[in-house]
């Protein structure tokens, strides 16, 4: 026997969950519970998750998913690897053991993608 379970998020902005959390529904200004067990949240200004759990702390809820300064943090990820990018370059042309070509990364995409399934 099976059964259809349907999940459906809570959505809306951060500081509108913090009004549900003092017990007003910030669309009617109805009186409603916050958060339940295990009832999601998902922030649309924020992009953060949060899950009731009334009673485990002061909160009511946790942040389960936190998209803080991801851009950021991937931006710098990027500047380094170009960095280490540029010296094995540096170090491999010294020796006149490759052409510079050699260690494009628009040359290596192109000869990947002759050779790759999938196209990239």
């Amino acid at each position: 026997m099976s059964r259809n379970v349907q999940v459906q998020h809570l959505r809306g902005t951060q500081a509108q969950l913090l009004t549900l959390q003092s017990g007003i529904d910030p669309d009617t200004g109805a009186s409603v519970l916050p958060l339940q067990t295990a009832e999601l949240y998902f922030a649309t200004d924020t992009q953060n998750v949060f899950m009731g759990c009334p009673g485990f702390n002061g909160l009511g809820y946790i942040q389960i998913g936190d998209q803080t300064q991801v851009n950021e943090r991937l931006d710098q990820l990027i500047v380094i690897m170009e960095g280490i990018r540029r010296v094995l370059v540096a170090t491999a042309l010294r020796e006149k053991s490759g052409n510079e070509a050699d260690y494009d990364p628009a040359t290596i995409s192109s000869e990947l993608a002759g050779v790759s399934p999938i196209g990239r």
